[in-house]
């Protein structure tokens, strides 16, 4: 059971992602830019931020910080105020603090990049009343807007690569999730759809691909076993023998296991001591 300060932690996390996975899933079609997704940079005297996604296209440097947040809201000093009375800081200065850090380090590498930072709305039910004129946000329409005016203007630069190797050299990742941990006795045991995350049966024999009876999303046999004995390896938080790989998964074919952890997985110890690890 999760407690209520991570349960709240868990809804905002899994909120965060879905935004940030409709937002990229916008900006897949675009052509000749670079895409950096979950980037955390430094600058002496700045502090750190965590960029949602940067975008490098021509000379231009942009950061989406992606919010995905739905309801009316009204601006309320320095928070973002909604129907039902629940505050959020106004992003924009996190954002302002952001965009110094990123410029900082746009300069060390070259001169000729204009960095640009946007707090992007993505929730189509999010509703915002007052002034809406901040060059900073943008709001559904405007960024379908944004993003067309992208595609009509599509200049790689050589330097662009670098550019994006050099950010993800500085990338230093801080934890600020609070962690959900729980006993692994206490954790039941099952395979999981890897498209919906819910507990399913599996029959296993003669069957190549796996359709979920929840979602009707189809996976082959060989990605179910990897992702399921990746969330054994994390949920237990040690190496695992075959013989536990395979009563987690329902007992499939030790073959297919097998291989699965053959090339999925890095192994230790010997024979029937073999324990395996990512």
């Amino acid at each position: 059971m999760l407690t209520e300060r991570q349960q709240a932690e868990y809804y905002k996390a899994a909120a965060g992602f879905a935004g940030e996975r409709k937002f990229f899933q916008m900006i897949e079609s675009l052509q000749e830019c670079i895409v950096l997704w979950d980037v955390a940079l430094d600058w002496q005297y700045k502090g750190s931020a965590q960029f949602d996604f940067l975008v490098i296209h021509g000379s231009r440097l942009i950061h989406y910080d992606v919010k995905n947040v739905k309801g009316h809201y009204v601006l309320t000093g320095d928070n973002l105020k909604s129907s039902f009375g629940y505050l959020m800081k106004n992003p924009l200065g996190q954002l302002l603090r952001a965009d110094g850090i990123l410029k900082a380090h746009a300069d060390s590498y070259s001169s000729h990049y204009e960095v640009e930072s946007y707090v992007v709305f993505i929730n189509e039910d999010f509703h915002f009343s007052g002034n809406n004129d901040n060059e900073h946000w943008l709001f559904p329409g405007q960024l379908k807007r944004h993003l067309r005016e992208l595609e009509r203007a599509n200049h790689l630069k050589h330097d662009n690569i670098g550019l994006g190797n050099y950010l993800l050299s500085c990338h230093n990742p801080h934890d600020h999730i609070l962690p959900v941990k729980s006993e692994f006795s206490a954790v039941a045991r099952g395979m999981k759809c890897p498209q919906c995350c819910k507990l399913v049966e599996v029959t296993f024999k003669g069957r190549r691909k796996f359709r979920c009876p929840l979602c009707s999303r189809t996976t082959l046999y060989h990605a179910l076993l990897e992702y399921n004995l990746t969330e054994l390896y994390y949920l237990k938080g040690s190496p695992f023998h075959l013989k536990e790989a395979m009563a987690w998964c329902g007992n499939p074919s030790r073959a297919s296991v097998y291989r699965v952890l053959k090339s999925k997985f890095k192994s230790t110890g010997h024979t029937k001591g073999t324990k395996y690890y990512l």
